[in-house]
């Protein structure tokens, strides 16, 4: 039987809801951009595999980890995620290990660096530019975020202020593109 998987909040004068009626183990990709959605379904979607969300005014990423545990690609760009209370570190820590493609360009204003090497499978990470008009928080600009060197290939960390790039990344030997184009890269550093 068919059921609402949960409401969206979109950031207008009044709440509205999009149900979407289904069984939730159906939906296998879902793409809402630029609605003001500020909110994620309860509901566990273990069939979903990829989700497009980039735009809206999540405040905090909601924690895939445990409703969208399939996950594979994610794309949050645009979205204004440490402007709660979460550091960009406890946002990252809300992901399911199954990415492989993470897309959050320009989401954080959190300056510290962010360990995302739990993420065994991330093959491809985007992470460019800070969140628009927003001023930043913690200005630790030491490493560029951390990933997992085994499996990334794709690193493109432009437009932010790190100060250096781990030797794991540096020394990775399945890394095929990388991108630290507008950083204040002044080493190597790190085990």
């Amino acid at each position: 039987p068919a059921t609402s998987i949960d409401e969206y909040r979109f950031t207008t004068n009044s709440l509205k809801r999009l149900d979407l009626y289904a069984r939730p183990d159906t939906f296998l990709f879902l793409q809402f951009q630029r609605m003001g959605i500020s909110s994620f379904p309860s509901a566990t979607l273990n069939g979903l595999t990829q989700l497009d969300l980039r735009g809206n005014t999540f405040n905090a990423m909601p924690n895939f980890a445990s409703r969208t545990p399939n996950l594979t690609i994610l794309t949050m760009s645009g979205c204004p995620l440490t402007a709660g209370t979460l550091s960009a570190q406890d946002n990252i820590n809300n992901l399911p290990t199954s990415l492989t493609k993470l897309f959050v360009d320009a989401c954080f204003t959190d300056g510290t660096s962010m360990d995302l090497s739990a993420l065994t499978s991330l093959e491809r990470f985007d992470f460019n530019g800070f969140f628009d008009n927003e001023p930043i928080k913690n200005p630790d600009f030491g490493f560029c975020p951390i990933v997992n060197s085994s499996s990334i290939q794709t690193y493109n960390v432009r437009s932010q202020q790190y100060n250096f790039v781990n030797t794991q990344l540096m020394g990775s030997s399945t890394l095929l593109n990388l991108d630290l184009f507008g950083n204040r890269i002044r080493g190597l550093q790190g085990g």
